[in-house]
């Protein structure tokens, strides 16, 4: 699964900044009924959100078209007794997102910073959206001269606009300004996992494998989806007993964890899939089919 993929995919988490920042405030300025449906729109969404987006037989999930459609007849009745707050135009940007209609939602969230009221921190946020947006909609060089709307970014957002800066170069072919980005992410001190994770495949994947290798050891050090990782990084390096060890390493710090990995990630181990030392520390995790895959 590629980082843009996984990126999209960890989105649906964290949507609704707007809605966390202002729910004070909307609280005492809007009607109870309203605060109960937009309420109701954001939990449709992210359950929505959650589902696939088409069935095996490649037809949209009726049941999730449902949830975006009843999420927005809520919206369209809290704006008719609130008006429209940052709040609702947020969830109806994140609702073309679900609908996996990319540029709309880049250009809703853009609509979103334009909003009377519209605090710093929010706008911020969503200036990050928006470019995530482009991004996915493939469209780097417009998700660049989105960030760029911004010189400087409050304390919340300003990793996750690195991140999305990083990616964008990366999707843009301009991987040198991509590299040093992504290894001042991955190698400050005091890192997350995830950044550094990140920066790290941002870094194997623009091929500056030494710079990935020492970012995944860092992350090692911190969790054992860094050894996952460095596991990945020998095998691309042809270093497949060094591979085999660090995946034995894995497995016996957590043994479900780490073929639920393999299994979530076949195409990577298709190489080694038929060799009696990987399957012996795997247990055939990769040749079992994925449930619902």
């Amino acid at each position: 699964m590629n980082d843009g993929v996984k990126r999209l995919l960890a989105y649906g988490a964290a949507v609704c900044l707007g809605t966390a920042l202002l729910w004070g405030g909307f609280f005492y300025k809007a009607d109870a009924d309203a605060m109960t449906l937009v309420n109701g729109a954001e939990v449709r969404l992210r359950l929505a959100n959650s589902m696939p987006r088409k069935d095996k037989q490649g037809n949209d999930v009726s049941a999730r078209v449902g949830l975006v459609r009843q999420a927005r007849e809520e919206l369209d009745k809290a704006q008719t007794l609130c008006g429209d707050t940052t709040s609702i135009a947020e969830l109806r940007a994140f609702a073309l997102w679900v609908e996996g209609d990319c540029p709309a939602a880049a250009s809703a969230y853009a609509r979103v910073q334009a909003m009377h009221g519209c605090p710093p921190e929010l706008r911020d946020g969503m200036i990050v959206n928006e470019a995530r947006m482009w991004r996915a909609a493939g469209s780097p060089d417009r998700a660049l001269s989105a960030l760029d709307k911004q010189g400087s970014y409050c304390d919340e957002q300003r990793l996750p606009s690195e991140i999305e800066r990083m990616h964008a170069l990366a999707d843009a072919n301009q991987g040198d300004k991509a590299v040093v980005l992504a290894k001042r992410i991955a190698l400050a001190e005091r890192q997350e996992v995830g950044p550094r994770l990140e920066a790290g495949e941002c870094l194997q994947r623009l091929r500056d494998l030494d710079a990935a290798e020492r970012a995944f050891e860092l992350v090692q050090k911190q969790d054992h989806e860094g050894t996952y990782a460095l596991a990945r990084l020998k095998l691309a390096r042809g270093q497949v007993d060094n591979c085999l060890d660090l995946l034995t390493e894995f497995v016996r710090a957590d043994g479900d964890k780490a073929k639920a990995r393999i299994r979530s990630d076949l195409q990577t181990w298709q190489a080694v899939a038929a060799d009696e030392r990987f399957r012996s520390i795997t247990g055939g995790a990769a040749s079992t089919p994925v449930p619902g895959r």
